[in-house]
């Protein structure tokens, strides 16, 4: 990802948890780039949100909600022992107990718009099983200019409902890496 990184750099942290990926692009890209967090655990977002005081970045606008293919409202499964293991997927084994809720649900498609994006240098996804319908519906709404040029993904297949590979090949995306777990897709210029 740093290889990629400019002054200007957009990148989507889905699923963003503490920051890791957030705080390391608005910190080595620089005051320009603009970074959008989106969780649902309010914790994490708090942690988010220190992490980010402390490294004095100013870049990082985070937003308290899921990503689904609809608007509204979804139950979601917080996993106790492991926040980074929560889902809107309630029926995924747990490592630790769970306590499940109602939180706000958007589009990738209106985080774009409301942001005011007007391209997407990259995305990285980590929804625990949700990628699926995070993606697809957002490839198949928006004009190709808002396709991210790259994409991170954790690869969940087997709870996916869609063939999010599948449609990534289709949009012209090409595999550039595989790392364990995940998934590192670029879309050639």
């Amino acid at each position: 990802l740093k290889v990629r990184l400019n002054p200007t750099f957009v990148f989507l942290d889905i699923g963003s948890n503490v920051g890791a990926y957030s705080v390391f692009v608005a910190k080595n890209a620089g005051a320009g780039a603009r970074v959008v967090a989106v969780d649902p655990n309010a914790i994490v977002l708090e942690r988010l949100r220190f992490n980010a005081a402390a490294n004095g970045l100013a870049n990082i606008k985070t937003i308290q909600a899921a990503i689904a293919d609809r608007a509204g409202e979804m139950e979601f499964a917080l996993e106790e022992r492991n926040m980074g293991g929560s889902s809107l997927q309630l029926d995924r084994q747990s490592r630790g107990g769970k306590t499940i809720f109602k939180v706000p649900v958007t589009t990738l498609a209106d985080v774009v718009a409301e942001a005011g994006l007007d391209h997407v240098d990259a995305i990285k996804i980590d929804v625990e099983g949700f990628e699926d319908k995070v993606l697809i519906p957002y490839l198949n709404t928006v004009p190709r200019a808002l396709y991210p040029k790259t994409v991170i993904l954790e690869a969940n297949i087997a709870d996916w409902e869609g063939d999010l590979i599948g449609a990534l090949k289709q949009a012209g995306y090409r595999t550039s890496d595989t790392l364990a777990n995940n998934g590192i897709f670029e879309l050639p210029d």
